[in-house]
């Protein structure tokens, strides 16, 4: 996730349901327990009926004031229905403006009301005369009486005031059906604006966007949207979360629960599928010295986990892993201490059975040196891999990396035998090393003891020889905590056309000096040998393409070439520190933003578009449609083509927020009824889609997750 301008505040999720509130409405917006199903958040069902699904342990308490009186009569569309009504003054001087969700469960006769941002009211439903179905409720500030009327659209029906004659009543607005509610806020009463907070905590997304983890104020929730469902994890004793680990299965979130009087956080795992809830730390005695406890890393089939218990202050720790289907609570090493705690200092390979580990084998430091350790969970077979430089996971996990001071090493999932590769020689770490994985996991790139670059295929074994001398990228180490600035050295580049990009040079430490990219079709490399001295990243293309600092501007380089110096917006202005660079339409097109500008290279054309006074800007880089906030106060956002066309999007009243692809933002946006939550794809001619009342929480892939009236609700993309 990523903001624009304004920071939000980001946690853990909930169960399935209608955006309804309960199986038992209170007049402070509370549900009572809900029926049927497994574990869940206080009533549950479908879209279309809002009715009951997975069960609930009960909304929150409305402090001893009576129960809402139930809702009579027949409202024939059953759903939840949301509507941001801009306001019409009627015969009686209202304007029935602002936001309004509409409860009405098929099956639940306790979920069925109406929401405002003030409090929930009973309606009665009648049939007009002319075939609309007449809702009265007592909301103050509004007409109490609205006409619905069905549209060609079954999700949207128009409403009108019913205090007039069917033919002069004025069109009040449309109340759409909404999105499914995740998660009702446990506010008495339940404003718009309410003062508990909703937050995501490290490790919240999974499912590829459709599994998100979230607090709403201490309590945690884990909504799965492919599923429908959502859970009450649990409250996490007053405080909300930092981090949680969802399992690659989706069916088990590990977090950690602060409980008065202990010495250190428990570690909790809970189990969707059964509602239960283990306590991996009970397991474990607790040493004098202990500090604390770490979330810790579920094997790949997410039947196991390993983590860190016994934490100290100077940061030895237990290892431990644990088999939920056996029940097994296994000591893998006590008392190590990691070379560079904070980075993840573990593999669990594909089978779920061999854990590879790095760290001081036994008591303080001083005992031993720091090493590498694959351990096989089902026999305690340990081996010994030697002392480390650097741990490489490969996607898929049917293998593993190591660098060690003289050897790059594999480890395969399947015989647990772990193979030499390449022996270094001394000096090793800088003549040869970088390993680098393809994306597709069944290919590694390095550099042998002289300097040369192969390729090397994991099942076969097959070799491939690139460039007799080569050295090393620089690269974001993907095991070190996000946005750490930890690095590590990567041998080569794998674009997504198959070509291999490398650095020329002839070590590998430090920044580009010289640019390759070979060609497997032809086995032919095309070679800029000197482009800046010891050079920084600053962007990467899918293709290979790069953005690199120099001693004077950056340089760009989109294959085939040549080198281009980019200019800055400003003439005589260096770049600004905080200069962003996105690839788009395949190489086609690099925005960058800096001094004020957002300028747009057309890479084909070699043309150069400059937009002034653009602010914060997102930039898709799928085909580089880019939204400003702008710079000027009015809090309007505007869509810019790369060639510079332009057009409205709206205007912004809180956060904007992107996906992690930056393909979609949602903002808060509003008229004279007030707030609501707007979606926008960065896509040509594209308009914004107003989604719901309230205002947007995170962006993934697959779904906005928003504050409504009555809760936190998803939105499908």
């Amino acid at each position: 996730m990523r903001l624009l301008n304004i920071a939000v505040v980001v946690a853990a999720v909930v169960v399935a349901s209608a955006c309804s509130g309960g199986a038992r409405q209170k007049p402070d917006g509370g549900g009572g327990a809900g029926t049927g199903g497994t574990h869940g958040g206080g009533g549950s069902g479908n879209t279309q009926d809002g009715g009951a699904g997975a069960s609930g342990s009960g909304g929150p308490t409305d402090g001893g004031r009576a129960d809402l009186p139930p809702s009579t009569g027949d409202f024939p569309y059953p759903g939840r229905w949301w509507a941001h009504l801009t306001g019409t003054t009627t015969d009686a001087g209202t304007t029935d403006a602002g936001p309004f969700v509409i409860h009405w469960s098929a099956s639940d006769p306790a979920d069925r009301a109406l929401w405002t941002p003030g409090e929930v009211y009973p309606l009665a439903v009648a049939r007009g005369s002319d075939g609309s179905t007449i809702v009265t409720h007592a909301a103050p500030g509004t007409s109490g009486c609205w006409a619905f009327y069905p549209t060609t659209d079954p999700d949207a029906l128009e409403v009108r005031a019913c205090n007039a004659a069917p033919s002069s009543a004025p069109a009040l607005g449309i109340f759409r059906r909404g999105p499914r509610l995740i998660a009702q806020i446990p506010r008495p009463p339940l404003p718009l604006l309410a003062s508990t907070q909703v937050s995501f905590p490290s490790g919240a997304i999974g499912g590829g966007g459709d599994w998100v983890a979230f607090d709403v104020g201490a309590e945690l929730w884990f909504w799965k949207r492919d599923t429908g469902q959502a859970f009450d994890v649990g409250s996490n004793g007053g405080v909300t979360s930092s981090e949680v680990a969802l399992s690659p299965d989706g069916r088990r979130v590990m977090f950690t629960r602060w409980t008065p009087g202990a010495q250190v956080p428990s570690l909790l795992a809970f189990d969707t599928a059964s509602a239960g809830v283990t306590d991996l730390t009970a397991m474990v005695p607790v040493t004098p010295s202990a500090q604390y406890t770490t979330v810790g890393l579920f094997s790949p089939d997410g039947g196991k986990v390993v983590f860190h218990a016994n934490v100290s202050i100077s940061s030895s720790y237990d290892l431990i892993a644990y088999d939920f289907r056996s029940k097994q609570l296994i000591t893998v090493a006590p008392h190590l201490s990691a070379y560079d705690y904070g980075r993840q200092t573990e593999i669990v390979l594909a089978g779920g059975d061999h854990l590879i580990y790095v760290g001081y084998p036994t008591g303080a430091p001083s005992s031993g040196s720091i090493g590498t350790y694959g351990y096989e969970l089902s026999t305690g077979k340990r081996i010994d891999l030697g002392p480390p430089v650097g741990l490489v996971r490969i996607p898929g996990d049917a293998y593993a990396a190591l660098q060690t001071t003289d050897a790059l090493i594999l480890i395969d999932d399947a015989t647990f035998t772990p193979q030499t590769i390449v022996s270094l020689p001394s000096g090793g770490p800088e003549l040869g090393g970088g390993l680098a994985p393809s994306p597709d996991g069944t290919e590694v790139a390095y550099l042998d003891g002289q300097g040369a670059l192969k390729v090397r295929k994991l099942a076969s074994g097959a070799t491939l020889t690139v460039a007799s001398s080569a050295g090393c990228f620089t690269m974001e180490d993907p095991l070190a905590p996000a946005h750490s600035g930890a690095s590590h050295s990567v041998a080569a580049l794998f674009a997504a056309d198959g070509a291999i990009v490398y650095s020329v040079g002839s070590r590998c430490a430090g920044g580009v000096y010289g640019l390759a990219r070979y060609d497997r079709a032809t086995g032919t490399a095309k070679t800029y040998p000197q482009l800046g001295d010891d050079a920084t990243i600053r962007a990467v293309s899918p293709l290979g393409g790069m953005v690199f600092d120099t001693p004077a501007l950056p340089t760009l380089l989109v294959w085939p070439g040549p080198p281009v110096v980019l200019q800055s917006s400003l003439p005589q202005q260096p770049f600004s520190q905080d200069a962003t660079f996105v690839f788009s339409a395949n190489d086609r097109y690099l925005s960058y933003v800096t001094n004020g500008f957002l300028t747009v290279r057309d890479n084909s054309a070699g043309t150069v578009t400059k937009i002034p006074s653009v602010g914060a800007v997102l930039t898709s880089p799928v085909n580089g449609t880019s939204v400003s906030a702008g710079a000027s106060t009015d809090n309007k956002l505007t869509a810019f083509l790369p060639d510079g066309t332009s057009w409205s999007v709206g205007a912004s009243f809180g956060a904007i927020v992107a996906n992690p692809t930056n393909t979609t933002v949602a903002f808060t946006c509003g008229d004279s009824s007030g707030s609501a939550t707007c979606a926008f794809p960065l896509e040509p001619a594209a308009k914004e889609t107003m989604i719901g009342n309230g205002y947007p929480l995170i962006v993934t892939e697959t779904q906005v997750i928003f504050r409504d009236l009555d809760g936190v609700c998803s939105a499908r993309l």
